[in-house]
């Protein structure tokens, strides 16, 4: 997001730049950079709810920001944050599927699915790190075509991301921590044990 509101201040909407945007992801920047090293494995600290709504908050509205003298930041932004948006819209979507209730949480984030099909914290650590940068570098190619040419990329993006995620089985509520409701594991707990 940085390198985006960079780009977009140096793009000549005016004599100063537009150093709102820029200052605002620069405190980002920095409040993440000294936080992530502390929550390297083994952690610790945790973000907990509370950082990590005041960081989407952020985000959110830097995205807003960018919006507001051409589309085609706004939207190089979106694919920026694509990694977020495809695993709420996955969780969503699963819980959709599986005629779950779509607020309440479960443990099938595609992280908590990687984990769970044995694939090591390290490894889905660096494979979110890698995701995100590909969205990144993506969003950062897309802000340089014009508004009508960068929706191809953000619509190419979005729909082999969910293709990949289908393909996965990410969509499936079978064998996932936390997939069956509490009323439901008490059921089976109370059946006599043969």
């Amino acid at each position: 997001m940085l390198l985006l509101a960079i780009q977009r201040s140096t793009y000549a909407f005016s004599d100063q730049g537009d150093m709102v945007r820029v200052i605002i992801c620069l405190a980002l920047v920095g409040g993440v950079c000294e936080f992530l090293p502390f929550n390297r494995h083994p952690a610790k600290i945790f973000m907990g709810d509370a950082g990590s709504m005041l960081l989407g908050f952020v985000v959110a509205a830097t995205m807003m920001l960018l919006a507001r003298q051409a589309p085609r930041w706004w939207i190089a932004s979106i694919i920026v944050f694509g990694l977020p948006i495809v695993d709420t819209g996955t969780a969503l979507l699963r819980r959709l599927i599986n005629k779950r209730p779509l607020f309440v949480s479960d443990r099938g984030h595609i992280y908590d699915q990687m984990i769970d099909r044995g694939i090591s914290l390290k490894r889905t650590v660096g494979i979110c790190y890698l995701l995100a940068g590909f969205y990144a570098a993506a969003g950062l190619l897309t802000s340089i075509l014009s508004t009508p040419y960068n929706l191809i990329p953000l619509t190419g993006i979005f729909t082999i991301s969910f293709l990949v995620v289908w393909q996965l089985g990410f969509l499936k509520m079978a064998g996932l921590r936390g997939a069956i409701h509490k009323k439901e594991a008490g059921d089976n707990n109370s059946a006599p044990i043969s």
